[in-house]
């Protein structure tokens, strides 16, 4: 128990046995030996979260000793059982952190393309609706967007192509109607 004692006493904490009037028999610290203990000592034996007498957090075990009335006391600062759980969260936590940074990246780079086609296909409409349509877009992606793109420029020349016939037809109707007389065509509607 001796041992185990000094052990619990160079990772910064304290080792004590106590007596039934919680008298000091044992302490790591030799000076404190045969002086009164004042934290109160729980009836089970348990390990519980506690302010030392420096006022810092510790972690103090409380332990019956069978068939005498002392009692075994180990404390250990928090700090001490509490840097195993983060040797373990931090570099968990470092791991996350990178994931997420590349998550981000993909995704920017990954909606750059999207927004970047979809940026082409708004100036390609725009250029519809004015009329133009000999401008091709040249989206060479085979995804959902680049389909959507070769629908897209498949319309483009489906409407060139009607209104290459509407002004076809119109030319041919305007030669059609100047080579007409009206004054043949039309008979006179005044027959008083």
């Amino acid at each position: 128990v001796i041992q185990v004692f000094e052990n619990v006493k160079s990772l910064g904490g304290e080792g004590l046995i106590l007596d039934e009037n919680n008298r000091v028999l044992y302490h790591t610290s030799r000076s404190l030996v045969m002086t009164e203990y004042f934290s109160d000592i729980p009836e089970n034996n348990v390990c519980i979260d506690e302010i030392s007498a420096t006022g810092s957090r510790q972690i103090a075990c409380y332990q019956r000793v069978d068939g005498r009335p002392w009692t075994i006391v180990l404390t250990l600062p928090a700090d001490f059982t509490q840097q195993p759980a983060l040797d373990i969260t931090a570099p968990k936590l470092v791991m996350l952190v990178l994931f997420s940074l590349i998550a981000i990246v993909g995704l920017s780079l990954g909606l750059r393309k999207i927004t970047r086609a979809l940026k082409a296909l708004s100036k390609e409409a725009t250029l519809i609706a004015q009329g133009e349509f000999s401008h091709s877009l040249s989206l060479k992606s085979m995804d959902e967007v680049g389909r959507f793109g070769h629908a897209f420029d498949q319309m483009r020349q489906s409407l060139r192509d009607r209104q290459q016939e509407m002004d076809h037809l119109l030319s041919v109707s305007k030669g059609v109607a100047s080579s007409l007389d009206v004054d043949d065509v039309i008979e006179p509607c005044d027959t008083r």
